[in-house]
């Protein structure tokens, strides 16, 4: 089976795959589904539907079928797993199979997001069949707080009505429009963030941790997040892997005094760097809330490291480094505070004259 052959096959022919045993492609007018044959270990045969395509590829077909061959071998019966797709299943059941196809690691890490906090909240019990668009307009009124995140929810819940072979509810729904964010912390922010940091560490002392390193790094989230506490060594965290590695290689980030008494001062559980590895979101929510920053997201911790950079002097390459920035062009957005430093030097100079 190749692409060629299932473009050219007619309606109604069956395609099997000779990479992967007991893959088929059965093809339709409007496309088709993935369906895998083989038997359980008792005898029985089955010939369970993987997916619709071409929401899926014939790649992303046989990454998957060869992961519930897998299954079968150890004992195990997918057959009975996809059960839940059958009838008149929830958008949570839908949801949770969606994301078993996810292939890449870091799709499936955002979309798993998405789906446990956003979609599945809000319409997870309900018949997938059921949500209509006006559930959809309820869900982006809601966020109106969080547009991107409303977009991307969005976005996975067209891959999840696709999975389905069911028109998606946001047919007729407008995304919020997006603008590349400029969102810094002002003085008075910082100092509300700090507070509701202090509030909040005695519930959450490793997500505070991981949040404040987060301030005094200007580092990525995945970067501290999944670090091991043998990558740090005196005030230097040593990366051989992180977003950027197939451009630069390794990546070091070099630690103050104050984010390593952080470090220091955290028990290292697991061998992670800050004792887990898991996102802060219930910690970061709650901060937020506290220090009344809706439209602050965790990733402009970085932002505000940046800005905070620019104030104290130095120069965008130098900035640039210091966040692993494979592309200047990325440390360019940083650009307009700098014309602002400048502006101002001019201006203190002017009245001196």
């Amino acid at each position: 089976m190749n692409l060629t052959a299932i473009r050219n096959a007619p309606a109604g022919a069956i395609l099997k795959d000779d990479q992967v045993r007991g893959l088929e492609l059965h093809k339709r007018e409007d496309g088709g589904s993935w369906m895998l044959y083989y038997r359980t270990k008792s005898g029985q045969r089955r010939r369970p539907k993987i997916a619709g395509y071409p929401a899926l590829t014939l790649q992303q077909a046989r990454e998957i079928a060869r992961e519930w061959l897998g299954e079968v071998a150890r004992g195990n019966d997918p057959s009975k797993e996809n059960q839940a797709l059958r009838g008149s299943p929830t958008v949570s059941d839908v949801a949770d199979a969606w994301l078993a196809t996810r292939t890449s690691k870091k799709a499936f890490r955002h979309d798993k997001g998405r789906v446990n906090h956003i979609i599945k909240p809000r319409l997870g019990s309900a018949k997938i069949r059921d949500v209509t668009k006006t559930d959809i307009l309820a869900m982006k009124k809601a966020m109106s707080d969080r547009p991107v995140s409303f977009n991307r929810a969005m976005a996975a819940i067209n891959g999840i009505w696709k999975f389905a072979e069911l028109e998606p509810p946001t047919k007729g729904v407008d995304a919020y429009p997006e603008r590349a964010r400029r969102r810094y912390l002002s003085e008075a922010e910082v100092k509300r963030l700090n507070a509701a940091l202090d509030e909040v560490e005695p519930q959450y002392p490793y997500q505070i941790a991981l949040i404040r390193v987060l301030m005094l790094t200007g580092a990525r989230i995945s970067e501290i997040r999944t670090a091991r506490r043998d990558q740090y060594r005196d005030k230097v965290l040593d990366l051989r892997v992180h977003k950027t590695d197939d451009k630069m290689g390794g990546r070091v980030i070099a630690f103050s005094d104050a984010a390593d008494e952080i470090v220091q001062a955290t028990q290292p559980r697991k061998g992670w760097l800050l004792g887990f590895n898991s996102y802060p979101n219930a910690a970061w929510d709650l901060v937020r809330e506290k220090a009344a920053l809706v439209d602050f997201t965790i990733h402009d911790l970085r932002h505000s490291f940046a800005s905070t950079a620019i104030s104290e002097g130095f120069n965008l390459d130098e900035i640039g480094e210091v966040l692993g920035h494979t592309d200047a062009a990325t440390t360019k957005r940083y650009a307009h505070l700098n014309e602002e430093r400048q502006r101002k030097i001019a201006e203190a100079v002017a009245k001196r004259r």
